[in-house]
């Protein structure tokens, strides 16, 4: 019988809280910004150019926090699902 891994509530707020204050409407709206200044075309096809954008916008200027707390990918996974959500109700 596999038994599950306990689950880090300390660690889970942690990433919550990191994503709550760097995904945020401010960035989001700042990507949409981004989008029309390009030219790109705020459609459901563009979905995942957004949320490249935005997850490359945190990793940047997020860097040395994500490095800090030692976030993985997974970890911030959450971020495009926020993001491609925020893009859908924006288009």
């Amino acid at each position: 019988m596999k038994t599950l891994k306990a689950v880090d509530t300390d660690r889970v707020e942690l990433v919550k809280s990191f994503i709550d204050s760097t995904a945020t409407e401010a960035r989001l709206r700042k990507g949409l910004d981004y989008m029309n200044e390009m030219g790109i075309e705020l459609t459901v096809q563009n979905t995942g150019k957004f949320v490249q954008w935005v997850n490359a916008d945190i990793a940047r200027e997020e860097a040395d926090t994500i490095d800090d707390l030692k976030l993985s990918k997974s970890e911030l996974s959450p971020i495009s699902k926020k993001s491609g959500s925020f893009y859908l109700r924006s288009i």
